[in-house]
């Protein structure tokens, strides 16, 4: 059980407790009067129960072994139907006093510190926003300089001072927005920074841990944007624990006085030059939102100026197709003139005139004489000049348009580039978060590991470091759970105590590389393997042929884990695949790589952006699609020489290499009309990682920047496709996923086929129904169950479940049940349940204070999944519930 027990629970647990003593009083005073009083035997053997239940659940035992001393004398009355000895009258008495005796030694738990929530309707939402921005730029440098605090043995004071200077305006600014428990706890942990700064109270780890816990809520609040909710607890928890540790100084503890002046006086204000005011003044805040209006617009930009790209090639081509026009007419008027206007001799042809002859003393030699020929001709010859000087002009025109079209682009280009600029953030952003989850996995698991992180300058969109965030918590929790091993283990093997944990970030192309490393013990194939054949996702003869990368795929599959426990700091049993699933979701890629004995290496791959990208469209089966242009390393043309056969799959030879050689339309698992490659047929070399492969298209139609539509429905599932775009006659493109077209990705989707018949995690939450008299044991499971994610219902006995179930929409995944209830008591509901065929194979997880063998042998003989006895371990009772709904075949039936 957790040591920490919430105030609330104790308080209802004590409520409860107490109201049964007056029964419990009422029951011996009839015993007494008449020992054979059957009914208040057994509802004296019921109260005892419920109290010897819930106070182990609780953790006090000592109330609890008093209650069972009474439950214990009245077993064979109840249970075996004997007559009360009468003997035992006295000591049930004392037993009954010894519990009203512990319950009034109890101290009432005391009110719970009023913590407001933030009246929203109040606050302005610009203030909020700027404060929530303020205050995480504040953390973030403090974030920096707790880390540089613990890693000194002296000299703390400056850093002190600048850690103080942050938490003093974050205090000053929560209260004036209106965040008066955030202001309130920023206040304690200031005035704990200036007597640590004075010399008041040494600085110790704990007063260390207690900063920094501080922090990491205050981080919290700022990620809720300023809600209490869930943290209401912990805020408590934090403000007793500065109550004890000023306990003996004489600090004012209210918020209205300000601290004493630890530190030394400010100077008086400096002047601001006018221009650093300038500068300062022309810093604007805009909503992310309209930032991705912009891009989207700038993306609409480009999908017009394909369009009119497209018109002005076809403009381009009709003045072409009259150029030609034009010189056909050169050369008829050229030939009509030699032909018909023109004798052998050179003279003119000369047609008779209806108006007679206006030069009679002339002959053809010595006049020429023009016909109605002539005039057409010569009009002819002027259109031609004309259509010339027209055909010049528009080829001058269109030469203006392309200039006109390539400004555009470019500046089309500057603009998008400069907004996806503002929307890049660096990665180190989510350093001290990063920090935090390495330091709370370490504290939880009992080992010693630090991070190191480099590259954090790296650049990625802000949505993606938002939604990256906790696919990378994920892995860091999962290398200091599973990869870093105990202090004593590493220092039998020969190495520090310490671990190390490594993140580095390295820009290649338009992609942001990830590679998170550990020092521990690395992943065993082998360990796979067997995990993989045992536990159904392969075949014995698939795991045994599973190469090493297929077997390191299994580990994104969902449910599998090599695991003996399931862990609740690396996911409470949840996979790797939620990783894979949000990686994949951002366009990225997320692969495994373990020498054995040498750590772990994730690698993410990330675009660096989101909405618009540089793809190469080309033609495959009469069809276009769209390769992202970074992820093409070379484009070739396949001549017969190059073409090889290794274990009957067709590889091509580029250079010094030997890459396998895959068709578009195969990839895609579409019918291929031709059997072979066609007569230099185009290639393009594709880079999956650290995988290259020839992809053979039927066309390649040229490259340009699109902007990426997201896509929805059934489309979203298919991995070989990583968004859709627009062309500029209105078509829409597919654009391609490389990594799914890899044979890489192929074969490993042949084992993803065989993992699909194992037993899968359930992604939906669990609905775990808790049936048990004892009210304090409901709140206190259900409380488990709901911090876990599921859902729980309530039933105070077999009869209230029965009916319940009858009426609920969604049966229960696991039922959790006491054995002894009024009305109806586990053994009948387990029978009753399991006479059902709707219920004949649910989960049945006994949780009951009765340890002996009798009782645990009925239970598995009735059909309960597992039998677990009170008190119990709350990560026994989260891995029996899990495996149980997964119907995991490897748990005991016994706990």
């Amino acid at each position: 059980m957790s040591n920490a027990l919430d105030p609330e629970v104790l308080r209802g647990f004590l409520e409860e407790a107490r109201s049964y003593l007056p029964g419990m009083d009422r029951c011996l005073a009839s015993l007494r009067a008449i020992p054979g009083d059957q009914k208040a035997a057994e509802e004296l053997h019921r109260l005892s129960h419920c109290v010897s239940g819930a106070s182990r659940v609780i953790g006090m035992s000592e109330l609890g072994e008093a209650a069972r001393v009474v439950e214990t004398l009245l077993d064979p009355v109840v249970l075996d139907e004997q007559p009360l000895d009468p003997a035992a009258l006295e000591p049930m008495s004392a037993g009954v006093r010894r519990m009203a005796q512990l319950l009034a030694d109890i101290p009432e738990p005391e009110a719970p510190v009023e913590l407001p929530e933030p009246r929203f309707d109040r606050i302005p939402a610009d203030l909020l926003a700027g404060f929530l921005e303020e205050a995480d730029e504040h953390l973030q440098s403090t974030g920096i300089q707790f880390r540089d605090l613990s890693s000194r043995t002296s000299d703390r004071g400056p850093v002190l001072r600048e850690i103080r200077r942050s938490i003093h305006t974050i205090k000053g600014a929560a209260a004036m927005v209106g965040l008066e428990t955030f202001s309130r706890l920023a206040h304690r942990m200031e005035d704990l920074l200036d007597l640590l700064y004075e010399g008041r109270l040494e600085y110790s780890p704990d007063r260390h841990e207690l900063l920094v816990a501080t922090y990491d809520t205050l981080s919290d609040l700022v990620r809720q944007k300023g809600r209490v909710g869930p943290l209401s607890h912990q805020i408590r928890e934090l403000l007793q624990v500065f109550d004890l540790a000023v306990a003996d100084l004489e600090e004012p503890s209210g918020m209205e006085a300000e601290p004493a002046a630890a530190f030394p006086m400010e100077p008086a204000p400096v002047p601001i030059p006018e221009a650093e005011t300038a500068d300062s003044s022309r810093m604007v805040r805009a909503p992310l939102e309209r930032l991705d209006d912009l891009v989207r617009l700038v993306g609409e930009l480009f999908v017009n100026r394909s369009g009119f790209e497209r018109h002005l090639a076809s403009y381009a081509r009709e003045v072409e197709e009259l150029n030609l026009s034009l010189q056909r007419i050169r050369r008829l008027t050229a030939q009509f003139d030699s032909e018909h206007l023109e004798l052998p001799s050179g003279n003119r042809l000369a047609a008779p005139s209806d108006k007679g002859d206006s030069a009679p003393e002339f002959d053809a030699l010595e006049f020429d004489r023009y016909t109605q020929l002539h005039l057409l001709s010569r009009e002819l010859t002027e259109t031609t000049s004309d259509l010339a000087t027209a055909t010049s002009q528009l080829k001058q025109l269109i030469g203006s348009f392309d200039s006109y079209v390539s400004m555009q682009g470019r500046l089309t280009s500057e603009v998008q580039d400069k907004l996806v600029r503002l929307r890049m953030v660096p990665l180190n952003l989510l350093a001290n978060r990063l920090h935090r989850t390495v330091r709370v996995a370490s504290q939880k698991s009992g080992k010693l590991a630090e991070l190191e992180v480099e590259g954090m300058t790296a650049e990625l969109d802000k949505s993606v470091v938002e939604q990256l965030a906790a696919p990378l918590d994920h892995l860091l929790r999962n290398a200091v759970d599973h990869g870093i091993e105990l202090p004593e283990v590493r220092r039998a093997a020969g190495k520090p105590e310490q671990g190390r944990v490594r993140l580095r970030a390295t820009q290649e192309g338009t992609e942001v590389v990830i590679r998170l490393s550990d020092d521990g013990a690395g992943v065993d194939p082998e360990k796979i393997r067997e995990t993989a054949a045992s536990h159904g996702f392969l075949t014995e003869s698939e795991a045994a042929q599973a190469t090493r990368q297929q077997l390191f795929s299994l580990i994104f599959e969902p449910g599998f884990s090599t695991s003996a426990t399931v862990s609740e700091i690396s996911g409470r049993g949840v996979g790797l695949d939620v990783v894979k699933s949000a990686v994949e979701a951002l366009k990225g890629s997320v692969t495994l790589e373990s020498p054995v004995g040498s750590g772990a290496t994730f690698t993410v791959r990330m675009p660096t952006t989101l909405a618009i990208t540089k793809v190469l469209f080309v033609e495959d089966q009469q069809e276009t699609y769209a390769l992202p242009l970074a992820a093409i390393s070379q484009v070739a043309r396949l001549e017969p020489s190059q073409l090889e056969y290794v274990s009957h799959k067709p590889v091509v030879r580029l250079g010094s290499s030997l890459l396998p050689l895959l068709y578009l339309s195969e990839a895609l698992n579409l019918p291929r009309a031709e059997a072979g490659p066609s007569p230099r047929q185009p290639l393009l070399v594709l880079r999956s990682g650290n995988e290259e492969f020839a992809l053979a298209v039927d066309h390649i139609s040229g490259a340009r920047e699109v902007m990426v539509k997201p896509l929805a429905g059934i489309m979203r599932r298919s991995a070989s496709i990583g968004g859709a775009t627009l062309t500029g006659d209105g078509n829409v493109v597919l654009i391609l996923n490389p990594v799914a077209l890899s044979p890489g990705f192929q074969q490993t989707q042949k084992v993803r086929a065989g993992a699909a018949r194992a037993v899968a995690v359930q992604r939906r939450p669990l609905n775990v129904l808790i049936v048990d008299d004892s009210l304090s044991v409901r709140r206190v499971v259900a409380n488990l169950v709901k911090n876990n994610g599921w859902t729980p219902l309530q039933a105070k006995d077999g009869l209230e479940a029965l009916e319940m179930l009858q009426h609920i929409d969604h049966k229960p995944d696991v039922i959790l049940m006491d054995i002894e209830m009024p009305r109806m008591d586990g053994f009948e509901l387990t029978a009753t349940l399991r006479s059902q065929a709707d219920y004949r194979k649910t989960p049945i997880v006994m949780l009951t204070s009765r340890a002996g063998e009798k009782h645990r042998t009925k239970a598995l003989s009735l059909g309960a999944t597992h039998y677990l006895v009170k008190p119990y371990q709350e990560e026994m009772l989260l891995s029996i519930l899990r495996n149980s709904a997964d119907g995991g075949s490897n748990t005991t039936r016994v706990a």
